[in-house]
C-alpha cells in the first residue's frame, strides 16, 4: 500500500526555494516548447459573483516519474480579508501505477513558480548591465518577483515599487528593505517605468504599462492579467516591443495583453517572436541590441506547476506527513 504525502504550505515555503524553483521553470520552459509533453488548456468555471474562478490545470511530461492537477480557486473577495486570494493544491501520480503520490499546497507553487519563471525570462531578454527594477502592484507577486529577479540580475542595485494604494507600496518597501537588505522604495508610476525591467503584477484590467514612459533597452514583464478582455500594457508598448510568451497557444486564447491590440490592428500574431523555451534551447532569437524592449506575457502552464511540483518533492525528502493510501 503507498503512501501518500502531504505537502503543508510551511513545508513548500521551506523547501522550494528560488534557488530550486529557477531551474525548474527553465526545464519546464524547454518542455512547453518541445510539443512532446501533454499541457491541456486549463479549464476555467466563474463560482462567484464577485468574480471568483475554480481552475482545473492537468499536465503530463514524459522525463517526470509523475503526471500531475492542480486545482485553485481564485477569489478577489478575500484581498480585503487575511484569507489568501489564491488557495488549492496539486495532486500528483505515479506514471508508472497510476497511484496518488503527493497532495501539494498550490498557492505557495503558483506564487513562487510564477516569479521564477519571469526571473528565467528576465535571464535570457534583460541586459546583463541592468541596475534598476520597477514594480507595479503590492499583492503576493510583487514581493515574489522583488526576490526572484536579483536571483538572475545580481547587479540590481534600487528595486522601486508603486501601487494604487501608497501606504501598501511603502509598507512592502520597507518590509522588502529588511528582508532583502538592499535598497527597496516606494516611488510613482513614472519612476517605476523608468526602471531597466518593470515587472507588472497588478489586478488592473486596463493599461499601467506606457511606452512613453519605458527606458531605452527595458525588458518588461506582464504577469497580472490573464482573461481575454484585460491587460496590463497598452497597444503602443506591445507594437515597439519584442514580445515572448510561455506559451503561443494559450497566449492567443487568454492574453488580453495581446488579443486587445491584435484587434486594434495595432499587432499581429506574427509579432510574437518565439517562446522562452524555444529561445533557452536555441532555437528562437532574442534580444538583438542593448536599444531592444523586450516583452514577456505570462500566462502560466500547467508544465511549471507539474515541474515545481516535482522539484519541490526531492528538494524536501521525508519533509511530509504520509498517509496509508490504497
Amino acid at each position: 500500500m503507498p503512501d501518500l504525502c502531504i505537502y503543508s504550505r510551511d513545508c513548500v515555503e521551506r523547501h522550494f526555494t528560488f534557488d530550486v524553483a529557477i531551474p525548474a521553470m527553465a526545464q519546464a520552459a524547454r518542455a512547453i516548447s518541445s510539443g512532446a509533453d501533454a499541457c491541456p488548456s486549463r479549464c476555467s468555471v466563474t463560482v462567484s459573483q464577485s468574480g471568483g474562478q475554480m481552475l482545473v490545470m492537468p499536465g503530463s511530461a514524459k522525463s517526470l516519474d509523475y503526471y500531475g492537477i492542480k486545482t485553485l480557486s481564485i477569489e478577489p473577495g478575500n484581498r480585503s480579508t487575511e484569507r489568501p486570494v489564491i488557495q488549492g493544491f496539486i495532486a500528483l501520480f505515479d506514471r508508472a501505477t497510476g497511484a496518488p503520490r503527493a497532495l501539494i499546497d498550490g498557492a505557495v507553487i503558483t506564487a513562487v513558480r510564477t516569479a521564477a519563471a519571469s526571473a528565467v525570462t528576465t535571464d535570457c531578454l534583460a541586459r546583463p548591465d541592468v541596475r534598476s527594477h520597477g514594480i507595479l502592484g503590492t499583492g503576493v507577486q510583487a514581493k515574489q518577483h522583488a526576490i526572484s529577479i536579483p536571483h538572475v540580475r545580481p547587479g540590481i542595485e534600487r528595486t522601486v515599487i508603486w501601487g494604487r494604494d501608497s501606504a501598501k507600496a511603502e509598507g512592502l518597501a520597507a518590509h522588502l528593505s529588511a528582508e532583502l537588505q538592499a535598497t527597496v522604495e516606494a516611488g510613482t508610476q513614472d519612476d517605476v517605468l523608468g526602471c531597466d525591467i518593470v515587472s507588472a503584477v497588478t489586478a488592473s484590467s486596463t493599461p499601467v504599462v506606457h511606452k512613453d514612459k519605458l527606458s531605452t533597452g527595458a525588458h518588461i514583464n506582464l504577469v497580472g492579467s490573464h482573461t481575454p478582455d484585460a491587460r496590463e500594457a497598452c497597444s503602443d508598448t506591445m507594437a515597439t516591443g519584442r514580445i515572448y510568451v510561455d506559451s503561443r497557444a494559450a497566449a492567443l486564447c487568454e492574453a488580453g495583453d495581446l488579443l486587445i491590440p491584435i484587434a486594434e490592428g495595432a499587432i499581429t500574431d506574427a509579432d510574437i517572436h518565439g517562446e522562452i523555451g524555444s529561445v533557452l534551447s536555441g532555437e528562437g532569437g532574442g534580444r538583438t541590441s542593448g536599444e531592444d524592449i523586450t516583452i514577456y506575457k505570462s500566462l502560466g502552464n500547467a508544465l511549471q506547476d507539474l515541474f515545481g511540483a516535482c522539484a519541490l518533492v526531492e528538494a524536501a525528502g521525508d519533509d511530509a506527513v504520509k498517509v496509508a493510501f490504497s
